[in-house]
């Protein structure tokens, strides 16, 4: 049960975070609990490598792959997807903060989209670290899965008179 529940607050987490990243785009007043995400990671990273660790078969090369394997196969895939998502909008944030420019000034052309004004740096600041937000929370949803139905799996193949 409490698996499920990190799981729960992890899955929050990751949706707040999508929220964030949704918003830097649609430039409102960025939500005053930004910092929460920040803070938030460490409540449900720390469990999660620590039980992971903890369930880890022995001679296992990494305490991700036994999490990944009770759960479907699709979850494999986002969980590989998550990465590149995060190291494609860092490089857009990396691109408007530091290349763009020298590109306008170099050949006078702008490109597709318009170099965002200076009052608009929060909002690449959410985009660059909301999809990190969403790597982390969505690495821990998925963990917290795996652990969940590892330990309902366990839990299951006990014997009926041994103790809990």
């Amino acid at each position: 049960m409490g698996f499920v529940i990190l799981m729960l607050v992890a899955a929050a987490g990751f949706l707040a975070s999508a929220i964030c990243q949704a918003l830097s785009w649609t430039n409102p007043e960025p939500p005053g609990a930004l910092c929460l995400l920040h803070f938030g990671i460490f409540a449900v990273w720390i469990p999660l490598v620590t039980f992971s660790n903890r369930t880890m078969p022995k001679g296992a090369k990494d305490n991700v792959s036994h999490l990944l394997v009770p759960l479907p196969g699709w979850v494999g895939k986002v969980y590989k997807l998550l990465p590149i998502f995060g190291a494609l909008s860092f490089a857009y944030f990396i691109f408007w903060f530091a290349v763009y420019p020298f590109l306008l000034a170099k050949h006078n052309a702008p490109l597709l989209l318009e170099r965002p004004n200076r009052d608009d740096s929060v909002y690449l600041l959410l985009r660059a670290f909301s999809p990190m937000w969403m790597i982390f929370y969505g690495f821990a949803t998925i963990g917290f899965a795996g652990l969940a139905r590892i330990s309902r799996k366990r839990k299951q193949e006990l014997p009926a008179d041994s103790p809990s």
